[in-house]
């Protein structure tokens, strides 16, 4: 439960990186006294950094993920191996007891053999089905912030369009202030 909120923080990281990013550049648009040219440049440069921090971090998070997802499943199987390890040992101990008793007993010993490897089989199936639902919901948290981080860069992408067409109006409009 709090890997799943670890794994969240991920996402909010980013969003605020991009954010600060975002403020960071506009600030340093306002008070630079760089000309127009040095100013596309930076903001080209700047952009292309967070742009690579940001494909970064979805690596970085989509590795976590999927290596936490297989961590789950590798417990999984651990448990389911355990389980069935256990099974044979009680299946292998009634077996060798059922040969002292009296026939009566031995039929006894049977059918208590027989519910204790079905519930084995329950819990193993149980187990397994756990383990792919804890599989799934690994690729689905995986998915859902690649997804987030995709929608972050693409929102940032936007935004320095726009700003960067804004600048180059406002360039393009002090120019012909200068000339004229």
């Amino acid at each position: 439960m709090a890997n799943d909120e670890d794994q969240g923080g991920g996402g909010g990281f980013l969003l605020g990186l991009l954010l600060g990013g975002i403020i960071g550049a506009i600030a340093a648009l306002l008070f630079a006294p760089q000309r127009g040219d040095e100013t596309r440049d930076l903001l080209a440069q700047k952009s292309n950094e967070y742009a690579n921090v940001a494909k970064q971090k979805t690596s970085e998070i989509s590795d976590q993920l999927k290596q936490t997802a297989g961590d789950y499943v590798d417990k999984a199987s651990e448990v389911a191996d355990q389980v069935k390890s256990k099974t044979s040992e009680v299946a292998d101990q009634v077996k060798s007891k059922t040969t002292e008793v009296a026939d009566q007993v031995k039929s006894k010993t049977t059918e208590v053999a027989s519910a204790v490897t079905d519930k084995a089989q329950g819990v193993a199936s149980s187990v397994k089905d756990t383990a792919q639902d804890l599989a799934a919901k690994g690729k689905s948290i995986v998915d859902t912030t690649t997804r987030q981080v995709h929608d972050a860069v693409d929102a940032y992408k936007d935004g320095f369009n726009e700003k960067k067409q804004e600048l180059q109006a406002a360039i393009a409009g002090d120019d012909s202030d200068a000339a004229a």
